[in-house]
C-alpha cells in the first residue's frame, strides 16, 4: 500500500524513527543529505525534512564543506 510522505510526516512516531536514522547515520561521521539520503532507506523529503527540525534544534550543523555534523 502506498502512503504518502506528507501523511508520513504527521505521524510523530514516523518522524522519530526518521530522525533516529539520520542521527545514527551522522554518528559515523558527516555526510550530505544525498549521502544520507543514498546511505538509507529514507526518501529524499523526509531525510530534509529531519535534518531541518535536526538543525532547527542545534543537534547538528552544516559545516564548510556542504556536510552535516552533529554538534559538539
Amino acid at each position: 500500500m502506498f502512503v504518502p510522505t506528507v501523511f508520513l510526516r504527521k505521524n510523530k512516531r514516523d518522524v522519530s524513527f526518521i530522525t533516529q536514522q539520520v542521527l545514527e547515520q551522522l554518528k559515523m561521521g558527516d555526510f550530505t543529505s544525498r549521502e544520507i539520503e543514498s546511505n538509507t532507506s529514507i526518501a529524499k523529503k523526509d531525510v530534509i525534512f529531519a535534518l531541518q527540525m535536526l538543525l532547527e534544534n542545534d543537534i547538528i550543523q552544516l559545516n564548510a564543506n556542504n556536510a552535516y555534523t552533529l554538534t559538539k
